[in-house]
């Protein structure tokens, strides 16, 4: 199983959850400074931690918590069969997809 701390934009990779998995490319991580931003800002986890001063997913949750609109950071995909680009966000931590706060899995 491949984990998102090992992820570097550009990368293809199968991306899903609940045994749905899709073909994808790895975006990169986006910023905190605006809300709901689907710009990559950062090729890997280690480069937004870095920029962000964190030490681990846990210190990252807690800026974007800190943040008047909610989540603030998340993992893009684009999807290689329609094109369409969708985010897994950090929620209680663990990188999450959709509304019903499934974990995101990764396959190599």
């Amino acid at each position: 199983m491949t984990r998102i701390a090992s992820l570097t934009a550009g990368q293809a990779i199968k991306a899903g959850y609940r045994g749905w998995h899709t073909p994808c490319e790895f975006l990169g991580f986006s910023d905190n400074t605006k809300a709901y931003s689907e710009t990559p800002a950062f090729n890997t986890l280690a480069d937004l931690k870095t920029a962000k001063g964190a030490r681990n997913a846990a210190e990252i949750e807690q800026l974007q918590d800190q943040a008047s609109y909610g989540h603030s950071f998340y993992a893009l995909f684009r999807d290689l069969e329609d094109g369409t680009t969708w985010a897994a966000y950090l929620w209680k931590g663990a990188w999450r997809v959709g509304s019903s706060a499934d974990r995101l899995q990764l396959a190599a």
